[in-house]
């Protein structure tokens, strides 16, 4: 009997959606636990801002959930380098590089005191480095949607293509809330965070239904 891969087994892909729905109930957790949290006008990185109360607990979840998405995009890839894929498993790999950025420069980065998310400077460098991360993720997000459509895998290529393009324009818009400095920049941030999420997580789970 041929010896069964470690991505094969339904668990690492598991971990990306219980990382994707960290991710959207963090908002959620955070007003019920933080009161004084305003979702719709601040960032969810306030949360784990350096004088947020509960900054630890928020940003072992953010960190966690970052590496329960990583080992099921590491998953996903082993699965496309072992069926001789080459340029899926390209797409997956720069997947798997631009998420783990993303999550480095959102939590490692040292990150602002609470009052520079609520009166935050016009753009400051950590932004602009999140900026070409999230052109770069989405960008790897697209190409990988448009490889598997030689597989057929119609329904994972086309939520995949308009989640990363939401990714994109919800980061955008949320971009332009901190210029403009109006009440919605969290409105939009959580739009985007989520449409990250919901595209690793189904990605996730389309590989999970098909593990043994």
């Amino acid at each position: 009997m041929q010896q069964q891969q470690w991505w094969q087994h339904k668990i690492y892909f598991g971990l990306g959606v219980v990382g994707a729905l960290t991710y959207f109930l963090e908002s959620i957790v955070g007003v019920l636990v933080w009161p004084a949290y305003q979702p719709l006008a601040h960032p969810i990185a306030i949360l784990a801002a350096q004088d947020a109360p509960h900054r630890v607990g928020f940003l072992i979840a953010q960190v966690v959930a970052g590496i329960m998405i990583a080992i099921a995009l590491a998953a996903i890839w082993s699965y496309h380098q072992f069926q001789h894929e080459r340029r899926m498993a390209q797409g997956s790999l720069a997947m798997l590089f631009s998420f783990i950025m993303w999550v480095l420069v959102n939590n490692v980065w040292p990150n602002f005191t609470m009052v520079n998310y609520v009166v935050p400077e016009n753009f400051p460098a950590k932004n602009i480095v999140m900026a070409v991360i999230i052109v770069g993720l989405a960008a790897a997000m697209l190409y990988y949607a448009k490889q598997i459509q030689k597989l057929n895998w119609w329904s994972l290529s086309n939520v995949l293509t308009v989640l990363a393009l939401l990714f994109v324009i919800f980061s955008v818009l949320e971009f332009g809330m901190q210029l403009l400095n109006w009440p919605l920049r969290g409105f939009f941030d959580i739009l985007a965070t989520d449409s990250l999420a919901l595209g690793l997580g189904f990605s996730s789970w389309y590989f999970m239904r098909q593990a043994i």
